[in-house]
């Protein structure tokens, strides 16, 4: 049947690809096989004479093919298109046959594995890149990763920042590019990947009170010796356009949504609950609520409360010197120059959140109601449906750009940035999980693919939560130099903006985000 209908469609390419598996097939139609050569042939580049036919084969009875249709003929397949006679040996054929459909198949495969290999690697496409500790210093630490500052006089470094995943350095794609997704324009210029000897980090130096920057559990730098890493432009102001030293504000906000009763993988469970948040607010403490909100007066109450008492949430920088939180040595050292800095940096960073920063903050609420406190056990039932019925998440598929392209593009934006779009997603999980129950998780089948396709970007959706739960972001507070003529193009080529009042320029960043691995 398929030898007919390669003589009826002779210019078919899957015609041609057939016709490999049916010499290993069938060697005993012999004078089918023939004229499938012949079809192949006239379909070939090159080849301009009539399509042979006869009773007995391409060229007559116990003939070999002509000259140019065996010229037109693939080497592939010309190479196991021997003599076809009526007495050739079947066994022969088959041995032939087998030889040169094994040949073809096994550069397809190859070729394939070659492709997939170069595009699941991010190792093999990020550039080697060489670096001298020395040069580097230290700037800040998160549980995830490290940021080291660039002091020395490259050019490929000048102005940069070096960023390091602790525990997986392919992690930085992903991060950067939630990073993008969900802060936009404030997300900042994007980083270069780079792949950098783990002997040069582990020399890097060390952050205040750690022994060692360890990468013992980092995956992939004790097999190949080499670590993936971050390359950012630091975007800072020129001297000579600005006057005094930059104010720079680093706020944690936290998680901005509460349930009736609190997370429960917490001790004190009521804590961080709907019933006990009336209660914190009348003791004067800090509700992340509140600088959700988008009102004016609530986002001012939480500032002035961090002001306070900044529990690790608030941090303020007038060029290498620290603010705020301040040791009680340095306390008496600050003066009221220093409170009045604080107090103006609050009152800026109290007018941009409730100005341009809102569309920043529901975005991270947004993605915040993928990780509510009752999403988190729907999460894990549905990981452990995939994983019962064989087909449990790869390890950096629940984290791959295409998943979460796919999570990020439809129904996210529309969901409700409040308590009501955690419920949203805590009715999608459940509704996932009733969906499993019923399934008949039948191989192949559509239903089947569509169900593991939502199953997944649920979890996607998920961890992205968990990395804008614990997100930053950071204000800059700068005045232009008088008397410079360009000071404002400057500021506005790297992101700031003019304040309302007072002369002074603000620009609001994202910092990246931290994705947990699966």
């Amino acid at each position: 049947k398929l030898s007919r209908r390669a003589r009826l469609h002779p210019r078919s390419p899957r015609m041609r690809r057939v016709y490999v598996a049916l010499r290993a097939v069938d060697p005993a139609g012999k004078q089918q096989h023939s004229l499938a050569v012949a079809a192949l042939a006239r379909a070939a580049p090159g080849s301009k004479g009539p399509l042979p036919s006869g009773p007995e084969g391409p060229s007559g009875r116990g003939q070999k093919l002509s000259a140019p249709c065996l010229a037109a003929v693939p080497p592939s397949i010309a190479a196991c298109s021997g003599p076809w006679r009526r007495d050739s040996d079947a066994t022969q054929v088959l041995a032939e046959a087998s030889c040169a459909s094994a040949a073809v198949v096994a550069v397809a495969v190859g070729a394939g594995i070659g492709v997939l290999y170069l595009a699941s690697g991010k190792a093999a496409s990020a550039p080697v890149e060489s670096l001298e500790p020395s040069e580097f210093t230290f700037l800040r630490k998160t549980s995830l990763s490290a940021i080291y500052l660039y002091n020395g006089e490259s050019p490929r470094w000048l102005r940069t920042t070096l960023r390091l995943r602790l525990d997986d350095g392919r992690m930085l794609v992903t991060d950067d590019l939630v990073t993008r997704r969900l802060g936009g324009g404030f997300a900042g210029p994007p980083g270069e990947l780079l792949s950098i000897p783990s002997a040069a980090v582990e020399a890097l130096e060390r952050g205040p009170g750690d022994a060692a920057l360890s990468l013992a559990g980092h995956k992939g730098a004790a097999r190949t010796g080499r670590i993936m890493a971050l390359r950012k432009a630091q975007n800072e102001l020129p001297a000579e356009a600005v006057e005094g030293s930059v104010v720079l504000v680093e706020l944690r906000p936290g998680s901005g949504l509460l349930d009736l009763y609190g997370d429960p993988q917490l001790y004190a469970v009521q804590d961080e609950s709907v019933l006990r948040r009336d209660a914190k607010r009348r003791a004067g403490g800090y509700s992340a609520q509140d600088l959700y909100s988008g009102r004016k007066d609530r986002i001012k109450r939480a500032i002035k409360a961090l002001s306070s008492a900044p529990e690790g949430r608030l941090s303020i920088f007038v060029g290498d010197s620290c603010l705020l939180p301040v040791s009680a040595a340095e306390a008496p050292a600050g003066g009221e120059a220093s409170r009045q800095v604080v107090e103006e940096a609050a009152e800026a960073l109290v007018d941009t959140l409730h100005g341009d920063g809102a569309l920043l903050l529901q975005a991270l609420l947004r993605a915040q109601c993928g990780a509510g406190p009752q999403v988190t056990p729907l999460a894990r039932q549905l990981l452990q449906v995939l994983c019962q019925h064989g087909c449990g998440p790869k390890p950096g598929e629940l984290t791959s750009p295409e998943l979460i392209e796919a999570s990020l593009a439809r129904g996210f934006w529309n969901l409700p940035a409040d308590e009501s779009g955690m419920h949203w997603r805590e009715r999608e999980g459940e509704r996932l999980l009733e969906r499993a129950r019923r399934e008949l998780w039948k191989e192949g089948s559509v239903s089947r693919g569509e169900l593991e396709s939502e199953i997944r970007k649920f979890l996607c959706r998920y961890l992205i939560g968990l990395g804008a739960t614990q997100a930053s972001v950071r204000l800059s507070v700068a005045r232009p130099a008088t008397g410079n003529a360009s000071s404002a193009e400057e500021f506005r080529k790297l992101g700031f903006f003019p304040a309302v009042s007072g002369g002074l320029w603000l620009r609001l960043e994202l910092a990246d985000l931290e994705v947990p691995t699966e």
